[in-house]
């Protein structure tokens, strides 16, 4: 049997502008715990921060609210009551724990964080709209062996996937991004339907599949069906 290579959507995106970017998927280490320190002015690890500030909330979230979620109240904490502006040493700390350093002016970058992100009003609207069910965060997909893309062309991918609300009927597949433009970036269309067509193929084609690119830095949402 001959094996297909494997990539991930976020290399399967890098192709797209480049394809001497593009490196098979050949570590299962979470790309948002691999990188043990993080430079905030270098925009990509910015990025990083905050797709990890976003997973320490839920993370927390998963733990002390009681599924499912139906209404702003059952959130346990709220955004704000996580990210007070008086505790980004505690924040700094849990991340440490997660053993990531961060160089450079950490309380700037995290206190523009709380102010712009307006995430959390997307996700409560979900919680109201659908009834979410389940959180899964940053989760290998698959976890065991690879979902193909393309016969033909010989092609399987897996990868991390930011964030799924399993809702009572719909799953929403979630890239977060720092910023979205107008028009949607065709990487970021390329690596949101890499995630959807790796959650289709994984679970039954019953439940209705859709993808949000939400951005991190305003209320900016671009959808995926």
């Amino acid at each position: 049997m001959i094996s297909m290579p494997v990539y991930s959507p976020t290399m399967l995106a890098k192709g797209y502008l480049c394809s001497k970017r593009m490196s098979a998927f050949s570590s299962d280490a979470s790309p948002a715990e691999s990188k043990t320190t993080l430079d905030l002015n270098d925009p990509a690890d910015l990025g990083t921060f905050k797709h990890m500030l976003m997973e320490l909330w839920l993370e927390e979230v998963n733990q002390r609210s009681n599924f499912p979620i139906t209404k702003k109240e059952q959130f346990t904490p709220l955004f704000k009551e996580f990210f007070g502006r008086s505790d980004s040493r505690i924040i700094k700390d849990k991340l440490s724990r997660k053993g990531v350093n961060i160089k450079d002016d950490f309380t700037r970058n995290y206190e523009a964080f709380i102010d712009n992100c307006k995430a959390e009003a997307i996700v409560i609207k979900l919680a109201i709209s659908y009834e979410i069910q389940e959180i899964l965060i940053e989760t290998l997909q698959p976890g065991e062996g690879q979902i193909p893309l393309s016969e033909k062309h010989m092609i399987s991918m897996k990868g991390y996937i930011d964030c799924i609300f399993i809702c009572k009927e719909t799953d929403f597949v979630v890239d977060w991004k720092s910023t979205l433009k107008k028009e949607t970036n065709e990487s970021h269309k390329i690596q949101l339907q890499s995630y959807l067509h790796i959650w289709r193929n994984l679970n039954s084609r019953e439940r209705k599949v859709k993808g949000l690119l939400i951005s991190l830095s305003d209320y900016t949402i671009q959808k995926a069906g």
